[in-house]
């Protein structure tokens, strides 16, 4: 039975209600951002529909999370580090080449290709020992090319 229900919002590129995001990878709305501050704000909006949100997920400091999303000729922007591009790249799950640096594309995630829903399986089974892995990887095989899934 649900109880409550969490209003879910649509931002180009995501769909989230509650703590569920679904990514949209043929969104391509990131391109437009050209600029460090840009590329931040997009690819927080995936996760977060506030900076204040995101902020407090990583234990910041609301204005100072939202002084990276600021326009860099405003008074308060902080530059986009190394650091925090990689902090940033990983909380909101891209590329932290594209967020800092503007190379490759947001959804290439660990420089490998990796799209979020590969990485999403990858994480599953990362803590895992090997003898698992293998058994969860062949379930998983045995389950595609049954062509149950669609």
């Amino acid at each position: 039975m649900v109880t409550s229900i969490r209003k879910a919002f649509l931002t180009p590129g995501y769909v989230t209600s509650g703590n569920f995001t679904s990514v949209d990878e043929s969104d391509t709305s990131w391109s437009l951002a050209k600029t460090p501050w840009e590329r931040l704000r997009w690819a927080r909006r995936r996760k977060f529909a506030s900076a204040a949100e995101a902020a407090r997920k990583m234990t910041m400091g609301e204005h100072t999370y939202s002084a990276y999303e600021r326009r860099e000729d405003s008074s308060k922007h902080t530059a986009l580090t190394f650091d925090r591009a990689r902090q940033f790249a990983d909380e909101f799950g891209v590329n932290w080449r594209w967020l800092l640096e503007g190379q490759g594309l947001p959804f290439d995630t660990d420089g490998q290709g990796y799209t979020p829903h590969q990485r999403r399986l990858a994480d599953l089974i990362k803590d895992r020992d090997v003898t698992e892995q293998d058994r969860i990887v062949t379930a998983l095989e045995t389950l595609l090319r049954s062509g149950t899934l669609g």
